[in-house]
């Protein structure tokens, strides 16, 4: 609307385009040419029908009853124009001040349903925020995948989780036909069914958390599930777990558990380090013949090694190996290349269950001004804080370790 308006305030009346009108006005109106008297002789003058004096022959466009003709029709558009430009500011004026009534009335009718609005989801902010309620799904919810139930089961009644309100329970595990292979290990992916039961008179936050899978802890998450389950429901979900080694899942270990109400007034039992397992026998085939350890004692082995990505690009990976029967949450820190610190790709808390390897892949690292990938011929050394809740005196720290003959 305000572009409206400025459009028709510019353009209410352009003066040549006025101008133009009003001379085109004036030619329309037809003048009688005048009869004069000739000034040499005196004989009467019909200028319709003579150009000179018919008696003595005489000019007359310099006589003043000729000249004042053209005087006429000049001041006339002239005048015109003006009278024409006038009206047309006249009438600018109105459909502006017509505009702007309209514009105002809209402006208060927008700014009411804005602040209308605002009260409304301020209210529902209050009585019930705007979290994505999860629902029950389907387990082949696209044509992308085809999961099917495998063959093995769940050891046990599936129970990860029971405060007495809130019930989770692992449902099943399916897999998807399609594989591939990568140095020499199949990898797929896999569905795991989790029936979630909320019978509290509030919607809860379900907070779930696995890195662990057959005795290898990625540096990333397996499954990562933050939602909200409506009140007094039971529903059916499903978490993907992408490249899973030989698709198949004997063990799996959630490393965080954590459900409390919307409105923050009841929390469950924060659980932690929950064991699922199968009636498969299968572990990842770990091989650390080519790794070089960098670190051990009697409660770790740190193994490194550089591996030649899809990039062609030689990536430095580490791995953990805990041989204790405790878990512990790693704190990579202090990562330093040609010994200025910098961040990488690794840096933050880690979760290693009891002997379980974790395995950090394609190791980068991020200084003031760059992003690199490959660190060979570089100098690097890093530290690593093993935290043990279970048993404070298995804390240790690495203090710093390395990586130089391997990046050699």
């Amino acid at each position: 609307e305000l572009v409206h308006y400025f459009k028709v305030k510019a353009n209410a009346f352009s003066e040549s385009e006025v101008r133009q009108a009003a001379e085109e006005q004036a030619r329309k109106i037809r003048y009688n040419d005048p009869e004069i008297s000739c000034d040499y002789c005196g004989c009467k003058i019909d200028t319709a029908r003579n150009k000179v004096c018919p008696h003595c022959g005489a000019p007359y466009d310099k006589d003043d009853e000729w000249t004042q003709r053209f005087n006429v029709k000049n001041s006339f558009v002239v005048q015109s124009t003006k009278e024409i430009i006038a009206k047309r500011e006249e009438k600018a004026q109105k459909e502006t001040i017509l505009l702007m009534k309209k514009i105002k009335k809209r402006i208060i009718l927008l700014l009411a349903l804005f602040f209308g609005f605002m009260a409304i989801g301020l209210v529902l902010m209050i009585t019930e925020p705007f979290d994505e309620i999860r629902k029950s799904e389907e387990l082949n919810d696209s044509d992308r995948y085809h999961y099917t139930e495998v063959d093995y089961e769940i050891n046990g009644d599936g129970v990860i989780y029971d405060d007495g309100n809130v019930k989770i329970t692992v449902t099943g595990i399916y897999n998807d036909e399609d594989t591939r292979d990568r140095d020499g290990v199949i990898y797929g992916s896999v569905k795991v069914g989790f029936r979630v039961e909320n019978n509290l008179d509030k919607n809860v936050h379900v907070y779930m958390k696995c890195n662990s899978i057959n005795k290898v802890s990625e540096d990333y998450e397996y499954i990562f599930a933050y939602d909200v389950y409506k009140k007094h429901s039971d529903v059916t979900v499903y978490e993907e777990i992408y490249s899973t080694p030989n698709y198949i899942i004997s063990e799996m270990i959630f490393s965080e558990i954590d459900v409390y109400s919307t409105d923050y007034e009841y929390h469950g039992n924060d659980t932690e380090n929950v064991i699922l397992t199968t009636t498969a026998d299968f572990e990842y085939p770990m091989d650390l013949s080519e790794a070089e350890v960098i670190y051990s004692n009697e409660k770790v082995t740190i193994y490194a090694r550089m591996i030649e990505n899809y990039s062609d690009e030689n990536r430095l990976s580490i791995y953990v190996e805990n041989k204790t029967d405790k878990a512990f949450m790693m704190d990579i820190t202090d990562f330093k290349e040609d010994g200025k610190t910098v961040s990488s790709s690794i840096t933050g808390d880690s979760y290693l269950p009891a002997e379980y390897t974790y395995v950090s892949k394609d190791i980068s690292v991020y200084g003031e001004d760059y992003y690199e990938t490959d660190l060979s011929g570089k100098t690097a050394e890093f530290n690593i804080s093993f935290t043990c809740k279970e048993d404070p005196s298995y804390d240790f720290s690495t203090g710093y370790v390395s990586l130089d003959s391997v990046l050699k």
